[in-house]
């Protein structure tokens, strides 16, 4: 998400085609003049191919109820 400060927390990985990553993070929203919100937990999942197969990428990013 654009406009959004996230400071990870915890990471976790699973080994596949390559490694997932997902990390835990606290994070809150930014608008364009640098108001900053309420803070919330968010949930970012990351894959990193095996080496020659491409560039890593974000798979999600959600918003969690903690």
């Amino acid at each position: 998400m654009q406009g959004v400060e996230y400071k990870p927390m915890n990471v976790a990985t699973q080994i596949v085609a390559g490694v997932n990553y997902r990390y835990l993070c606290k994070a809150r929203r930014i608008d364009e003049s640098g108001k900053k919100g309420k803070r919330f937990y968010a949930a970012i999942v990351v894959y990193k191919p095996l080496a020659g197969q491409g560039e890593p990428r974000i798979l999600s990013i959600e918003k969690q109820s903690r």
